[in-house]
């Protein structure tokens, strides 16, 4: 996937903080209203707290059945999953995406 993201000036790969300067002020330049986000490590997970901040709409795609499914187990994964829900966060689990 990485060497498809240079074909689109909308898709990001965030992985230092010039990425996400850089992401950020396209959101707000562009009036971006819909991020997709496309996997659910920490900057996945954490970059919808900025983006609800900016009143955007986040969903997030993840291929597993479970957010940080390497990373937690199934049952802290679901209260992530809830408190990110509550602040109108969508998931779309054991999905992939494309383009």
């Amino acid at each position: 996937m990485p060497w498809r993201v240079a074909l689109f000036e909308n898709v990001f790969m965030l992985h230092g903080l010039d990425d996400g300067d850089r992401f950020r002020r396209y959101i707000v330049s562009n009036s971006v209203k819909r991020v997709v986000i496309v996997g659910s490590d920490y900057v996945g997970v954490g970059v919808n707290e900025t983006l609800r901040r900016l009143e955007r709409e986040v969903i997030v795609v993840e291929c597993h059945e479970h957010l940080l499914w390497h990373m937690l187990d199934r049952g802290i994964a679901e209260h992530v999953e809830h408190v990110l829900t509550e602040s109108s966060v969508e998931f779309v689990l054991g999905k992939r995406a494309a383009s």
